[in-house]
This record gives structure tokens, C-alpha cells and sequence, in this order.
């Protein structure tokens, strides 16, 4: 059996640090600044004006909404940018710095020619996600770094919203949480779309402490179905709503509450995280994978692959239970023992 992995929070810690000490701008970056108060992405309220950030042929926008006295920014037109940042990076203040792609809003950040995180949230850094946000971690130099870096601040995937980070082919994406991403608030929720030919993607906390991503109806999905996911130091899978259309490693927890929580893994490449062979697992728990009272944790194994199915659908080398109330149900693809 292969050993259990060492959490790679110290390397994503020395990746941070190195993405911060050279977040220089490049050829033809500039930087957008919002001056403050209520207004829409469209207006002439940003330190470009007349123009607003949005890329051209050749100017790439890395803009920051964080002014500490209270930001309220709304888009709701389709619009393209390098970096974005919300919230005060001093982390000294407690008025929020909000964004809120409308349900008629797109944005796509990470396309540019910076090599680092694409989004930075901060103190009071709120981003609602009403329509469409891509993370394009695939973007130039951005290989196997970060798309994502919350340290204080607060996500929110609406219901229908979508928030998709997209990798090129085997790529490592680290997701790096030290706030508060929500997907969903009951009914259909929200999704976190992750999306990369055999891509990998890595959800840690930062600071030890451990971080939660809640789902309330939400989801969490592979665009091609060989994408992998793993809960990695620190962070935390809860609530209810699907994990599905990739493979699972958890390193730390995750947890059924307020309805059914699925994950419905599948067994596609599952590289080298956990020391299996490609097409033989669905997934690896490692530490623990529950249900509190009111809450069903259901494993669905019933991917495919090619026609066939995981040689083993779950290996546990942790624990697996039902806490008080909570309730754990497993499906097994036909024809399995």
C-alpha cells in the first residue's frame, strides 16, 4: 500500500511568497485602481479612466478594488483581465471591498502575461459570483502555481453562478483558502467547474488553521472527467451537494451536514498523489470522510472508464463513519464485490 503523502502546504507557502516578491508588471501590464465608493466596472471611477480594465491587443489589466473605506463594485458585461485583487493587502481594515458579477456578467482573469496568482482576496475582500468567473491558471508561465489565493476574505458562488479555474493538460493548480468560499445557497447552488486534461487540482489552507469550502446545494466538477481533486492540509469539504465527474484524494476532511453530500468519483488517470496506478481508483480517503447528524454522505462509485470501471472504487486509510445521526451510504459499480 503506498504511504500516505506529506501535505505540500509548505511548498505552496514558498510558492506564495515567491509569486508575492515578484509580482513585477510586464510588457504592456497596467495597473487599475478603483477609486472608491458604489459604482459599476463600466464607469470612469478606476485610476485609467477614461478607460476601464479590460485587455486589449496589447494592455493587460491587473485591477484592485480594495481602498479600505468600503467598495462596492458591480459587473455585468463580459470583460477580460491579468490579475484582480479585492481587499486591503495590509489586512487593516474592516470595511469590505465587494465584487459582484451579475447574473449578465462574465469575467475571465488570468490572461496576461503575469506569471503569478490570478486572484488575491484580502481583509474585507467579498467576490459574489452571480454569473460566470474563470481563473485561467493556464494562462502564460502560470504552471503549477496558484489560481487562487484567499487569505481573509469571503467567496460566494450563487445559485446558477459559476466559478471554473481551467489548467492545460497535467498541470498543477494550487486552490489556497484562509477565508470563506460558499457555493450556493440551497436550491440548484452554485459551481466550482474545474476543468484540465489530467490537471490536478490542490485545495489547501493557508496558516495551519483549517478552511472551509461549504456547499449548500453546490457542486463541484471535472470539465473533461480526468481532472483530480484533493483536499489537501487544512481544508475542508462541508455540507451538502456533489462532488463529481473526477477522482477524490482527501488528506484532511470532508464532511456530510444539512442534507446529502455525493461524491461521485471517477476512477479516470489518477496520477501519481497517492502512488496508484492510472484507472484503478475512485477514491482515496486518507483521513476522514463523515456525516454529523441530519447529514448523508453517499460515495457513488458507479463511473466508468473506457467502459470499465476502478479496479478498486474506494481505498480507506482513514475513517469513514456516521457521526451521531449522520448516515453513510456507498454504491458500488455492478459486477464489484
Amino acid at each position: 500500500m503506498p504511504k500516505t503523502r506529506l501535505p505540500d502546504f509548505i511548498n505552496w507557502a514558498v510558492l506564495i511568497s515567491f509569486a508575492v516578491l515578484t509580482a513585477l508588471p510586464g510588457f504592456g501590464q497596467t495597473q487599475a485602481n478603483w477609486r472608491g465608493g458604489t459604482g459599476n466596472w463600466e464607469s470612469y471611477n478606476w485610476s485609467t479612466s477614461p478607460n476601464y480594465p479590460n485587455n486589449t491587443f496589447n494592455t493587460y489589466y491587473d485591477a484592485t478594488v480594495g481602498t479600505g473605506n468600503g467598495d462596492s463594485v458591480t459587473l455585468s458585461n463580459t470583460v477580460t483581465i491579468d490579475t484582480l485583487t479585492l481587499g486591503d493587502s495590509n489586512n487593516s481594515t474592516n470595511f469590505p471591498s465587494t465584487l459582484t458579477v451579475a447574473s449578465n456578467g462574465s469575467l475571465t482573469v488570468g490572461v496576461g502575461p503575469d506569471p503569478n496568482v490570478a486572484l488575491w482576496l484580502y481583509a474585507g475582500g467579498i467576490l459574489n459570483v452571480n454569473g460566470s468567473l474563470t481563473l485561467n491558471a493556464a494562462a502564460a508561465n502560470n504552471v503549477n502555481g496558484f489560481s487562487l489565493t484567499n487569505y481573509t476574505g469571503v467567496i460566494n458562488v450563487a445559485n446558477g453562478g459559476t466559478l471554473a479555474i481551467t489548467a492545460v493538460q497535467g498541470q498543477t493548480v494550487g486552490v489556497a483558502n484562509y477565508g470563506a468560499i460558499n457555493l450556493g445557497a440551497g436550491g440548484t447552488g452554485g459551481t466550482l467547474s474545474l476543468g484540465g486534461q489530467n490537471a490536478i487540482f490542490d485545495l489547501t489552507s493557508l496558516g495551519g488553521a483549517q478552511m472551509a469550502f461549504y456547499l449548500s446545494g453546490g457542486t463541484i466538477s471535472g470539465q473533461t472527467g480526468t481532472e483530480e481533486l484533493i483536499n489537501d492540509f487544512g481544508s475542508v469539504i462541508r455540507g451538502a451537494g456533489t462532488v463529481s465527474n473526477l477522482n477524490v484524494v482527501n488528506y484532511t476532511t470532508i464532511f456530510a451536514s444539512g442534507g446529502v453530500l455525493t461524491i461521485r468519483a471517477n476512477p479516470n488517470n489518477f496520477t501519481n498523489a497517492a502512488g496508484f496506478a492510472a484507472g484503478t481508483v475512485g477514491f482515496f480517503n486518507d483521513t476522514n470522510a463523515s456525516a454529523g447528524a441530519g447529514g448523508t454522505l453517499t460515495l457513488d462509485m458507479t463511473g466508468q472508464l473506457n467502459g470499465g470501471y476502478a479496479a478498486v472504487p474506494v481505498i480507506n486509510e482513514g475513517s469513514i463513519a456516521a457521526n451521531g445521526a449522520g448516515t453513510v451510504n456507498f454504491t458500488a459499480p455492478a459486477g464489484t464485490a
